[in-house]
């Protein structure tokens, strides 16, 4: 997912572990949220997105503004209304 400023990307590994990482590059930094699965749940790559995105937005509180927060919430949440069928 590309905006003007910041750049999202999603990395699902579905091994034993079930992590999802998101990398957030802006500015020429990068921010890393990850999540992971407990042994006991199953897998969504949905709830692994929303998980690691909100752990690498905390991140960029300096890098950031609020207004550029919400656009990446926005595209996100405009990201996963594509239908699957």
């Amino acid at each position: 997912m590309k905006l003007a400023s910041t750049e999202v990307a999603f990395t699902h590994l579905r091994g034993a572990d079930k992590v999802t990482v998101c990398t957030l590059a802006v500015k020429n930094r990068i921010f890393q949220g990850i999540s992971k699965c407990s042994e006991e749940d199953h897998y969504c790559k949905n709830t692994g997105r929303k998980i690691a995105l909100t752990k690498a937005m905390t991140k960029t509180k300096d890098a950031l503004t609020k207004k550029q927060r919400q656009n990446v919430w926005n595209a996100y949440r405009d990201m996963i209304k594509v239908p699957r069928w």
